[in-house]
């Protein structure tokens, strides 16, 4: 079990551990190990019965495997939502965890910050994106860090594609949420659709504000773009800062009003400006004026 773990083949675990009924009899390394691969096969409720049961065995040992037993349910805590338990456990840990996970506790830590605050970009917490695994599991990771810190859809696209055909469907739905904050409204409705119906179904509920904030406005957002098909190829988050943008706000009032860091301000701009073919917040003002102007009509 432990060494089709190590080879970031889940599925391979499963079938080990029913094999030889690990539940009821396994190891506490060969339980995280099942685990793992539960969450892994989008069954985050049983993975976590799981975890519960290797972390009671381990309790106070202070051994190696009950560090990784705590990162394990520290994952499911953002997954099923639980973002801020899980950063009080990674700061509950400072100083004591074992060196070789710092890189996992540091992307978990990443991650619960991205779910906190669903506007954040992922640019600001990449390390949330740090390719961890084995296997296929490590390849589509990798695809879902170049394309979510690179504003990459095809990358990500290839991550939900090698994800599916290997039954990952975590790994899918995040995939496909990382997509849908790059895509137009058109273009993100039935991939929004399909990653929350995907996350739900393996108990994932972690990134429901995001997916809210990614569809919010949709069909607002459609009808004041009609008069300048550019502005369709902005995500909701951008329109929403181009707005305020074009109202004569400063970027430490925009910061205020939409509840985000200037840094997200900064790099929305940033992507506007490459994606409209402008220079300047002032062009950006007049195209968002002449929109409006033209919906007032």
């Amino acid at each position: 079990i432990e060494a089709a773990a190590e080879s970031g083949d889940h599925r391979a675990v499963l079938r080990a551990a029913e094999q030889h009924r690990v539940r009821e009899h396994g190891s506490a390394a060969e339980l995280v190990a099942l685990a793992a691969s539960l969450r892994h096969a989008g069954r985050v409720r049983d993975a976590r019965d799981v975890v519960i049961r290797a972390s009671a065995i381990l309790d106070g040992s202070a051994a190696f495997p009950e560090w990784v037993a705590a990162l394990v349910g520290i994952d499911l805590d953002v997954l099923q939502g639980r973002g801020d338990d899980a950063l009080a456990a990674l700061e509950a840990m400072r100083g004591m965890l074992p060196v070789q996970l710092h890189e996992r506790a540091a992307a978990l830590g990443g991650r619960a910050r991205l779910q906190r605050d669903p506007t954040l970009a992922p640019a600001f917490e990449a390390v949330a994106f740090t390719p961890l695994g084995e296997g296929v599991l490590l390849e589509i990771r990798e695809s879902v860090r170049a394309g979510a810190l690179d504003a990459d859809p095809s990358a990500l696209k290839r991550a939900v594609e090698l994800a599916e055909k290997h039954s990952l469907p975590v790994e899918a739905g995040e995939a496909r949420l990382w997509l849908g904050e790059q895509q137009s409204a058109s273009e993100r409705r039935d991939n929004v659709t399909l990653c929350r119906a995907t996350l739900q179904r393996c108990g994932v509920r972690g990134w429901d504000s995001r997916l809210e904030n990614c569809s919010a406005g949709d069909a607002r957002a459609a009808s004041v773009r009609r008069a300048d098909p550019a502005l369709d190829a902005l995500s909701q988050a951008e329109f929403r800062v181009a707005a305020a943008v074009a109202g004569g706000l400063t970027n430490r009032e925009v910061a205020a009003t939409l509840l985000i860091s200037v840094k997200t301000v900064d790099f929305h701009l940033q992507q506007m400006y490459r994606k409209l073919g402008i220079r300047s917040r002032t062009e950006l003002a007049v195209r968002m004026t002449r929109q409006q102007e033209s919906d007032d009509e």
